[in-house]
């Protein structure tokens, strides 16, 4: 048993560099969008079975003991703060206020960027038919929808890249929030305790956690499509 009741996974060497490293803090950007910084683990996959040793240590910042001391801290902060006001604190803003504004910034750029790419597409597609089938001495807006509709294409490696970071970011609460039920049940009275059925703390570990994990990637597609909706409405 380590600090705070956190202890590594049996059979993990504790002395491989791998445990300080992760290939993706010195990722540059196009190995970000192409996920090129997980080609050593695919390449030694394809060479033979992977071993434990093999996979990438867990990036510091995806620990679950530190997603839960951030929760728990801007928890205590919206505890102080509405006790002054004489508000309620609400468990679903102050998780909101651990995302960092950093992975808003990308997650919604990406999100555009999508919206964007789906809206253009079938817009050049339309000039190019026009073009092919009425003709037009000027050739030079026919390559140029040709050319931006490669372009287009390169909005699918940022689609992937963002879902990435959204399942990433829906892993990240989920484990912030089991990390505070985890904390939660070793702090209450035993009496207390026994009011709460094995049952209910497994369903909320399980499926209400779930839907939370599914929250960011839901959260993009609706924003891409009212983006779109409400777009395609003015156009």
């Amino acid at each position: 048993m380590t600090k705070k009741g956190y202890s590594k996974v049996p059979g993990q060497d504790t002395t491989d560099q791998h445990e300080i490293y992760h290939p993706l803090t010195t990722a540059n950007i196009f190995s970000m969008f192409t996920f090129w910084w997980l080609n050593d683990m695919f390449r030694k996959g394809n060479q033979r079975p992977l071993q434990q040793s093999d996979f990438l240590p867990l990036h510091e910042q995806d620990r679950t003991r530190d997603l839960t001391e951030r929760l728990q801290n801007q928890w205590n902060s919206d505890m102080e703060r509405c006790n002054k006001e004489g508000t309620k604190p609400k468990l679903w803003q102050t998780v909101i206020k651990i995302i960092s504004f950093k992975e808003m910034c990308i997650t919604s750029s990406l999100a555009l960027l999508e919206s964007v790419g789906r809206v253009t597409q079938p817009l050049l597609i339309g000039i190019i038919v026009h073009y092919l089938r009425f003709g037009n001495e000027n050739s030079s807006h026919l390559y140029l929808c040709a050319g931006l509709m490669a372009l287009n294409s390169l909005f699918y490696i940022f689609i992937h890249f963002n879902d990435f970071n959204l399942e990433l970011l829906g892993m990240k609460l989920r484990s912030a929030l089991q990390g505070i039920i985890y904390l939660k049940i070793t702090l209450i009275s035993q009496r207390t305790l026994q009011e709460a059925t094995t049952g209910h703390v497994i369903d909320l570990i399980s499926n209400d956690l779930q839907r939370i994990e599914d929250v960011p990637l839901v959260a993009d597609i609706f924003y891409g499509f009212n983006w779109l909706k409400h777009h395609l409405s003015c156009v």
